[in-house]
C-alpha cells in the first residue's frame, strides 16, 4: 500500500504537491430519457468532465516571513549595470532597483553606446529585464551591459496580518463532436481571461490614510513574497485599490481590510508575473503551476488515491490562489479543470 499523492509534470519529472488534503471529481451531463409508458423518470450519462483539486503548503516557510511591498517614489537610475540571464534577456543586477519606472524612457547601453531602440524587444518593468534581438551582439560577453532611467524603490507595507493573493483562470468550452466522440466523451477547455486579486486584513493605522485612497485610480505597483526573501520568490503586478473596510468593538483595536484589483495597462507586458530566485524553496511543483497560470498552458496532472493507481489527465489552472497568515503556513489552492480524456494509471 502505497501514500496518497496528487501531482504535476514538470518536463519529464512528476512532482508532487506538498499538500494534505485533495480530490478528483468527475461529473456526468444528465440526459433526461424518459418516455412514455414509464412511471419512474429515466436519466442517461452524457458528456463528462472531471477537475483535480489540492492544497499546497509553503513547507519550512512560517507565515511572518511574508512580505507586501508597495511602489515608492520615482527615483534616477544611472547608468546601471545590467547582466544577461537567459539568451539575449537581461536583467539588473540590483534587485532593489528592479522596479521600473515606465513613465520614464529608458536608455540601454553598452559599453557607453546607446543601444537603438529598435534592437530592443520587450521591457520587463515588474522586474527590470530587457530582451534584445536575436542579432544583437554585446561586447566583453555583457559586462559592459548598463541602463539609465529611474526605478520605483519597494518599500513594506505594515499593519496587516493576512494576506490572500487571488490567481484564477476563467475556461473556454471548445467542445465539438469530433473532440468528444475522440476522446471518449470529454469537454474539451482552453485558458480564457485570468483574475488577480490581493486582499489584506490587518489592523487600522490613521496615518496611512488609505480609506482617502480608495476608488481615486492611483495605481499600485504590489509584490507580495511568502518566503520574504530579497532573492526567494515573489510575485508582483500592477493593481488599483478598489474597496475597503473597517469594523472593532470597543476597547480592542480597530480592523481594516483592503481590496486591490488587477490593473492592466495599455502597451506593457509582463502586468503580473513570478520569479523564483536563487534562494527561493518553494517546491517545484507549486512553481510549474505558477508557470502554467502565467503561460496559459495545460498542465498535465494525475491523482493517486493509494500512491500506485489513479488517473491521469491535461487540463487548464483555474485555481492557484495564495494566502498567508501569522499562524500558519503560506497555503496554496490548486484546481486543474481537466481538458479531455481521464486516463486510468498504474505506475511500475
Amino acid at each position: 500500500m502505497g501514500t496518497k499523492a496528487i501531482q504535476v509534470l514538470d518536463t519529464a519529472t512528476w512532482r508532487t504537491m506538498p499538500g494534505n488534503q485533495g480530490s478528483l471529481n468527475i461529473e456526468g451531463a444528465e440526459i433526461d430519457d424518459t418516455i412514455f409508458g414509464q412511471s419512474y423518470r429515466s436519466s442517461f450519462p452524457g458528456i463528462r468532465q472531471w477537475n483535480i483539486a489540492a492544497q499546497a503548503y509553503y513547507k519550512g516557510v512560517a507565515g511572518y516571513k511574508a512580505t507586501l511591498k508597495m511602489k515608492g517614489t520615482p527615483t534616477a537610475l544611472t547608468d546601471h549595470p545590467i547582466s544577461p540571464v537567459t539568451g539575449k534577456t537581461c536583467r539588473i543586477t540590483d534587485v532593489s532597483k528592479s522596479v521600473w519606472d515606465r513613465s520614464t524612457a529608458l536608455t540601454f547601453k553598452d559599453g557607453g553606446v546607446a543601444i537603438p531602440a529598435a534592437n530592443i524587444v520587450s521591457i520587463n518593468y515588474l522586474f527590470g529585464e530587457v530582451t534584445f534581438t536575436a542579432g544583437t551582439t554585446f561586447t566583453a560577453g555583457g559586462t559592459a551591459l548598463t541602463v539609465t532611467g529611474s526605478y520605483l524603490p519597494m518599500a513594506q507595507v505594515c499593519k496587516f496580518n493576512n494576506m490572500t493573493l487571488t490567481m484564477q483562470t476563467d475556461t473556454i468550452d471548445k467542445t465539438d463532436s469530433c473532440e468528444a466522440n475522440i476522446n471518449g466523451g470529454y469537454r474539451v477547455y482552453d485558458p480564457g481571461l485570468r483574475t488577480v486579486r490581493i486582499e489584506l486584513s490587518g489592523f487600522y493605522d490613521a496615518s496611512q490614510g488609505w480609506q482617502d485612497k480608495i476608488g481615486t485610480g492611483q495605481e499600485y505597483v504590489l509584490e507580495l513574497s511568502a518566503d520574504g526573501l530579497a532573492t526567494g520568490s515573489k510575485a508582483r503586478g500592477f493593481f488599483q485599490l478598489l474597496s475597503g473596510g473597517l469594523s472593532g468593538n470597543v476597547g480592542a483595536l480597530e480592523e481594516q481590510t483592503l481590496n486591490f484589483g488587477h490593473s492592466v495597462p495599455v502597451d506593457v507586458d509582463p502586468v503580473f508575473a513570478w520569479q523564483h530566485g536563487v534562494t527561493s524553496t518553494l517546491p517545484l511543483a507549486m512553481k510549474k503551476v505558477l508557470d502554467s497560470f502565467i503561460a496559459q498552458t495545460l498542465i498535465q496532472a494525475r491523482y493517486l488515491p493509494d500512491g500506485l493507481a489513479g488517473w491521469s489527465g491535461s487540463g487548464v489552472v483555474t485555481d492557484a490562489s495564495m494566502t498567508v497568515g501569522l499562524e500558519q503556513l503560506p497555503q496554496f489552492n490548486f484546481t486543474c479543470q481537466g481538458s479531455g480524456a481521464l486516463a486510468p494509471i498504474t505506475l511500475p
